[in-house]
């Protein structure tokens, strides 16, 4: 593994290289991701488990990512069971990846190593030529440069025996082993062009003379008053809504290309392609004990420091814009992952092992410019439908309706400030007993899981180009700046954070029998007792029967006819 040229060195690149699994990722970037877009033998993405260790690593949330993301130097063997496998495996239905991490021994090893990745090194793509994304041969200097496409990751590890002078070492030396690593990624991550359209100064300011849609054809403003073309194509000063001058105001800054030009045919008036920075640093020890000539003891302790600054939002629930409206800062630390593990040789033909794990992620997202897109930070001074609206929650504003035009809008951030913590504990004993040809094994397993996310929602206004809207002007910036909203939605509670509890208790025994020596028989049975997960804090609320009080249902009440009599077109006041 450590001499194939992984893309991104990730572990979870190797799985394209097994029948039956399809793997939708690229894995060109190193970072926890990712398991949420494997697929083994038919099966769903998010039925996969991975452990390391024996400790899972899968974020009980979203079954789509990790809790870390090991380095690829720190594993000694890397096996995926897809199907068919027995009775000791279980917890998921998809495939079962599992990995072990090395261990030191009696004689001191270390490896060093550097991976560089630079766009210089890469052919520029068909659409940034022709965006004018290129160097000038002559001077060098780029005019609109390509997007910056840097991986450099550097790292070393060290093992062998621990040890101490004049305190047993010769004894520590033949039992006690350590391996030490550490890796850093300097990360960026090349994302894709953004064209998009946003106000222009005139527009800002109420004149519509210039404005076109995305087929070069001019538009025309009409007052929602009387149904009329304004004056030459201009709002009056007088007739402009403060508040829609401030929406305008907040992505005319973002305007960068001139609008109408033969490159982009009216169709947008930004360009821009930034890339993501995305620095990891992962630090790992384990030490291996051997107790006795029966017991051997090891603990390993994994870290992960991980953060990701967005100039586009993040899609899931940070906003995935068309203009870099603010870094996003997104961090998946502290993430950690541990494994103690003790295996006993009771006697000749009887095994104990005994595994404890808990690993954890922690999520958090942060705007840069902290009151960027906040009712207070825009400068509104309109009066919200609902009070109490949280100060730091963003506002959403998009816009649409005109053909072949990309408006710029932010999109997406609802759960701010957005928390987000998995937290699993795991416990297996396995018994081993062989009874002539049979090795007979049996097992308990104990999951606790902790997920502790925001959940929450903005207020979001839509201004379109909606000809079934009475007061649509023609132009969702028109409409904006007379306050003439498509759709407008404001929660009535703010974010909150819940605190989700989930226990899996599972149990087996199983056989493999040689019954000669061309036929070896594998059989055994897994039970699952799966709880209901639930709010600690007692959030969320069903229907509880026992709770029901008849006297306070809601009643609806209606005109009915009475005593069979009816008047012509429906019933009458007298027999109502």
């Amino acid at each position: 593994m450590q001499n194939l040229a992984v893309n991104g060195r990730n572990y979870l690149d190797l799985l394209k290289l097994t029948p039956g699994v399809v793997v939708t990722a690229g894995f060109a970037v190193s970072g926890p991701g990712g398991l949420g877009a494997i697929n083994v033998n038919g099966t769903r993405p998010g039925k996969n488990n991975l452990t390391i260790d024996g400790t899972t690593n899968v974020d009980s949330g979203s079954n789509g990512t990790q809790h870390i993301a090991l380095s690829l130097d720190n594993i000694a063997e890397f096996k995926l069971l897809t199907s068919n496998y027995q009775a000791e495996y279980g917890k998921s239905g998809g495939g079962a990846i599992q990995i072990v991490t090395k261990s030191g021994t009696s004689q001191f090893h270390g490896t060093g190593y550097y991976f560089h990745r630079h766009e210089q090194f890469n052919a520029n793509s068909f659409f940034n030529k022709a965006n004018g994304r290129i160097g000038d041969p002559n001077t060098g200097v780029q005019r609109n440069p390509r997007n910056l496409y840097r991986y450099n990751q550097q790292g070393y590890n060290v093992g062998g025996p621990v040890w101490a002078p004049k305190i047993g070492s010769e004894y520590l030396k033949q039992r006690l082993f350590f391996f030490w690593s550490q890796e850093w990624q300097e990360q960026l991550v090349p994302q894709n062009a953004r064209q998009s359209r946003v106000p222009t100064a005139l527009e800002a300011a109420g004149d519509f003379s210039q404005t076109k849609d995305g087929n070069g054809v001019a538009i025309v403003i009409r007052d929602p008053l009387t149904g009329l073309p304004f004056l030459d194509n201009k709002i009056p000063v007088g007739r402009i809504n403060a508040n829609g001058t401030k929406i305008l105001n907040l992505f005319r800054k973002f305007e960068n290309t001139p609008l109408g030009g033969a490159a982009n045919a009216s169709r947008y008036n930004h360009d821009s392609q930034q890339s993501v920075s995305y620095p990891r640093k992962e630090t790992s020890i384990r030490l291996d004990y051997n107790v006795s000539d029966t017991t051997k003891v090891y603990a390993r302790y994994t870290r992960d420091a991980d953060q990701q600054i967005m100039p586009y939002g993040l899609g899931w629930t940070g906003g995935s814009n068309q203009i870099p409206f603010d870094n996003l800062i997104f961090k998946q630390a502290p993430a950690w992952n541990s494994t103690l593990n003790v295996t006993s040789t009771l006697s000749s033909t009887l095994t104990n092992e005994f595994i404890f794990g808990a690993s954890q992620n922690n999520l958090t997202l942060n705007p840069t410019v902290e009151n960027a897109a906040t009712y207070s930070g825009i400068g509104f001074n309109f009066t919200l439908p609902f009070a109490g609206y949280p100060a730091n929650q963003w506002f959403n504003i998009n816009f649409g309706g005109t053909p072949n035009q990309n408006f710029a809008g932010v999109n997406g951030y609802s759960q701010f400030p957005y928390k987000n913590s998995n937290t699993t504990f795991d416990i297996y004993d396995n018994v081993s007993k062989v009874f002539g040809p049979h090795t007979v094994k049996v097992g308990f397993y104990y999951q606790r899981s902790r997920k502790d996310q925001a959940a929450g929602d903005s207020t979001y206004i839509q201004f379109n180009h909606n000809t079934n809207n009475p007061n649509n002007t023609g132009h969702p910036y028109a409409n904006a700046l007379l306050g003439e909203f498509d759709s407008f939605r404001e929660p009535n509670i703010g974010v909150f954070q819940g605190q989700y509890r989930s226990t899996n208790i599972e149990w087996y025994a199983q056989d493999n029998w040689r019954v000669n020596s061309r036929l070896t028989v594998d059989y055994g049975m897994r039970f699952s007792l799966i709880y209901p997960q639930y709010d600690k804090r007692a959030q969320e609320y069903y229907f509880v029967q026992s709770k029901y009080d008849a006297t306070k249902a809601v009643r609806l009440y209606r005109p009915t006819c009475v005593a069979g009599t009816f008047a012509a077109g429906g019933c009458s006041s007298a027999n109502q």
